[in-house]
């Protein structure tokens, strides 16, 4: 079973116990690097699903398009692991108290929402 292609890519947990960091710049091209591992999201206990591999191409969609969804991301570059397929002891020791993209992407300054115009996102 795979997560709903409607789910928006900012409610996804990010992958990452420490602050967001995209280091690829410009546009999501899924074609420019052919040879890219898919991008890796896999379901949490709580159901929640996090991106264990992507998380800087995923930062680039959202950049483009706060409101993207799973759709947004061709299938031949998806996988998805439910619960139980992966192993959660690594997720817990890696990334104890995960946070969604919209919230830590939000995290630039005091105050800042997920702003598509601003390619500047540390």
């Amino acid at each position: 079973m795979k997560p709903d292609k409607n789910m928006k890519l900012a409610d996804l947990m990010y992958g990452h116990g420490s602050k967001f960091m995209c280091s690829l710049s410009g546009r999501f091209d899924p074609g420019k690097y052919p040879d890219e591992p898919p991008i890796q999201i896999c379901e949490m206990k709580c159901g929640c699903w996090i991106v264990t591999d992507g998380n800087n191409r995923v930062g680039l969609i959202l950049k483009k398009n706060p409101e993207a969804t799973i759709a947004d991301i061709p299938e031949r570059l998806l996988a998805t692991a439910r619960f139980g397929d992966w192993d959660d002891e690594m997720m817990d020791w890696w990334n104890q108290c995960a946070k969604s993209f919209r919230e830590v992407m939000g995290k630039r300054g005091k105050n800042t929402e997920l702003d598509p115009e601003n390619e500047t996102v540390g």
